[in-house]
């Protein structure tokens, strides 16, 4: 007797748990007029996705979630759409400037979300998303949108692939035919990804509300902390190097701003009176006067007595 697919999946091994990250960042695949639009050679019929996703976009934008919104351009002929405009001719409704391919009706990107126009199915391939998500440090990705047999999937296979753990939305999916769809969504959760229902995704979503927020406080602090310390291993630096060597700037022990030969913290000028009667003796560490500074002092003492008289 056969065994129950679901059986069967889980006793081969399929179907390990995907833990939800710290850093989850929404995607909303090609949400455009082109699948909700009856006049549409693509048109779906997966108005209740779009309500899904609406709920999900809100949660999101609630707890200040990175977002990204995809769609689909291409040029007039579909030159840059290579094969898979070949594949699929009704893509020639994406072309510059066609009004299928603007954003649904209450899915327009907002100030601060990343908008990534793609050619082919991934939202990855052949775009930023990859480098975008990882300089803003994501884990997770939320992935909702449609198609669930073409970009949904090709989007979550890539997501695993470059190291986010991808969560579809099952609510939030959807497929011009219920059997490619459910098909699919068995198995992205067997091998790629979590699915999890609408009302799942958003308490995960609010229980990581303003991690952008605390990530870049953290981030500010420790740019800090390494810059205090990478201050402080320079001046022991210079310090370690300098004990011992001859010239005006050598200095003692470990302190940056002590000179060997003077008392206070400043070095002597290259004109001042200091450097030019005396000397620096590495071996005493202290200020030896050379043998003409005393004649040099007396002069000029004479020479300010002088100008005292006079000026009586």
């Amino acid at each position: 007797m056969a065994k129950d697919l679901v059986e069967d999946y889980r006793d081969a091994g399929f179907g390990g748990p995907l833990e939800f990250g710290a850093r989850p960042a929404l995607i909303v695949v090609d949400m455009v007029r082109a699948y909700f639009d009856r006049g549409s050679p693509l048109y779906a019929s997966v108005e209740r996705t779009l309500e899904s996703t609406l709920r999900v976009l809100a949660a999101a934008r609630d707890a200040r979630l990175p977002i990204v919104l995809t769609g689909v351009r291409y040029t007039p002929g579909g030159l840059d759409g290579g094969i898979f405009y070949r594949k699929v001719p009704s893509l020639r409704i994406f072309d510059e400037g066609a009004p299928l391919g603007r954003f649904a009706e209450g899915i327009e990107p907002r100030a601060g979300e990343i908008v990534i126009i793609k050619q082919y199915a991934s939202a990855f391939f052949g775009t930023s998303l990859a480098a975008t998500l990882t300089s803003l440090q994501v884990d997770t990705t939320i992935i909702t949108g449609v198609t669930t047999s073409g970009c949904v999937r090709a989007t979550t296979l890539d997501a695993m692939q470059y190291g986010f753990i991808p969560y579809v939305v099952r609510d939030a999916v959807d497929d011009r035919d219920s059997r490619p769809h459910e098909a699919n969504l068995f198995d992205l959760a067997a091998k790629y990804a979590e699915v999890v229902s609408e009302s799942d995704i958003v308490g995960l979503i609010g229980s990581r509300a303003g991690w952008r927020s605390r990530t870049n406080q953290s981030s500010t602090s420790r740019d800090t902390s390494s810059a205090r310390r990478d201050t402080s291993n320079a001046r022991r630096e210079i310090g370690r190097l300098c004990v011992g060597s001859r010239g005006r700037f050598a200095m003692r022990h470990h302190d940056p701003h002590r000179h060997i030969g003077q008392r206070g913290n400043h070095p002597p000028g290259k004109h001042s009176r200091r450097h030019r009667a005396g000397k620096l003796h590495d071996d005493e560490s202290r200020y030896v006067a050379r043998p003409d500074s005393r004649k040099r002092i007396a002069r000029r003492a004479r020479e300010r007595d002088c100008r005292i008289r006079k000026g009586g």
